[in-house]
């Protein structure tokens, strides 16, 4: 006896799951919109690395900076302005620190740390308003200049209390 049965429709459910199935696992195709993201991605990261280091002040620059900030302490010491000896001081502060960040590998950068005490020392007389205590830690401060100097090899380079303002157009009398 024959046994006869349509097997259509089960064969069409078979091969539609298998299509779907394979269409599941296969790669996507590219999507030409989607494609520029990764590049423009990689252009933003490398334009703000660049842009991060656009500018690193030399540590040349940055100790001329801190000579003519420590000359200007000196004078607004010497006068008594307070708020300004304060505000140079904070400056020579601010020059060291990036000293330390922008040229970290400089061996000459590790011997900053000297100056902290001094510094800290010129701070607690400017706090104090002691003009006595001033002169002794300016004092403290310029031989720990010439000391760092000394151990960096660069003795050449001798820091001095000033003896005349290096810059001509300020004026340190704190009454003004």
């Amino acid at each position: 006896m024959r046994h006869s049965t349509n097997n259509g429709p089960h064969l069409l459910f078979f091969i539609l799951v298998i299509l779907l199935f394979a269409a599941c696992n296969s790669q996507p195709q590219s999507n030409p919109k989607s494609q520029p993201a990764q590049p423009i991605q990689a252009r933003l990261d490398s334009l703000e690395k660049r842009l991060r280091h656009a500018y690193t002040p030399g540590f040349g620059e940055l100790m001329l900076n801190i000579q003519i900030h420590h000359a200007k302490l000196w004078f607004a010491g010497k006068h008594g302005n307070w708020q300004l000896a304060a505000y140079d001081e904070s400056l020579i502060r601010s020059a060291i620190q990036k000293i330390r960040t922008f040229h970290p590998d400089n061996p000459n950068a590790a011997t900053t740390a000297m100056i902290d005490i001094p510094m800290d020392s010129v701070d607690a007389a400017i706090t104090h308003k002691d003009p006595v205590a001033f002169h002794r830690s300016f004092t403290y401060l310029t031989t720990t200049c010439n000391n760092c100097h000394a151990v960096t090899k660069h003795p050449f380079n001798v820091i001095t209390i000033p003896k005349t303002d290096p810059i001509g157009n300020q004026d340190y009398n704190p009454a003004h």
